[in-house]
């Protein structure tokens, strides 16, 4: 997260204690990349604790909780959602952050992008915009962090591929450091990235899946065979199914792109 200016406030997040759902997506790396955002942003938040759910059972509802210590749990995916939130409120720690290997439900998991997403573009373009900037002299306020934005939802991602972006574009510097090539360099790395969610699905139905995301989230093979597929192209974190159909993320549906198909 080296993107993020040196004084990044404390504050910069304001989210109320609660409990909240997680990528379903996420793995280790990512979940301790958001903790540690939002030790650094929210300032009620100092320190977090990963528990898993056989442990969160046999937690009393008594005592208290350090000041600052937020905890994240590890659901099982048959677990009802409902009973773990029930469950999760009678603990007396304020911060709960949970998941599971499918998604939450509706509207639970929107706070990710809701509550840091906007805080994340504003300060990242505040330390490019500065003058002092170590890298101004290479105009790195000039990466595209808006067409960025529109095809990433995770703030996480985001800014991962912010940075791969910009040392791309420096890598190549001597093509050029105007708006347009750092875009091209935006869209590269949005590929790239997108790249590495499809090769997450097991090989023998990759292919299929780039069909069914090329075709917009619908495909052309039995019911059962695209639910199959739907669910491979949901449990990476490239769409997500509702009912029987398949939603496509910002990320997959910039595939139409030629420019992100070739970071590919």
């Amino acid at each position: 997260m080296w993107l993020l200016p040196p004084d990044f406030p404390e504050d910069a997040f304001d989210l109320p204690p609660g409990t909240w759902a997680l990528p379903w997506y996420a793995d280790e790396r990512r979940i301790d990349a958001l903790m540690r955002l939002l030790v650094a942003g929210e300032a009620r938040i100092r320190e977090w604790l990963p528990l898993p759910w056989a442990a969160v059972e046999d937690m009393g509802d008594d005592g208290t909780v350090r000041h600052g210590a937020a905890l994240v749990v590890q659901a099982p995916a048959a677990l009802d959602p409902a009973v773990l939130v029930e469950k999760a409120r009678a603990l007396p720690w304020p911060y709960i952050f949970w998941r599971s290997s499918r998604p939450a439900p509706e509207g639970s998991g929107a706070w990710i992008e809701r509550e840091l997403k906007r805080v994340v573009l504003s300060e990242v373009h505040r330390g490019l915009s500065d003058p002092e900037h170590p890298l101004a002299r290479l105009h790195v306020d000039r990466l595209s962090l808006q067409r960025l934005a529109s095809m990433v939802a995770d703030p996480i991602e985001l800014l991962e591929i912010a940075e791969a972006a910009l040392l791309h574009r420096l890598e190549h510097a001597h093509d050029g450091l105007r708006r347009e090539d750092y875009e091209h360099s935006v869209r590269l790395a949005a590929g790239r990235r997108l790249a590495e969610h499809l090769l997450r699905i097991p090989p023998l139905r990759r292919q299929q899946a780039l069909v069914v995301i090329r075709r917009g989230g619908r495909g052309q093979e039995e019911r059962g065979d695209f639910r199959l597929t739907a669910h491979l192209i949901q449990d990476v974190g490239l769409g997500l199914l509702v009912g029987e159909d398949l939603a496509l993320g910002p990320l997959a549906r910039s595939m139409a792109d030629p420019i992100v198909a070739a970071g590919m």
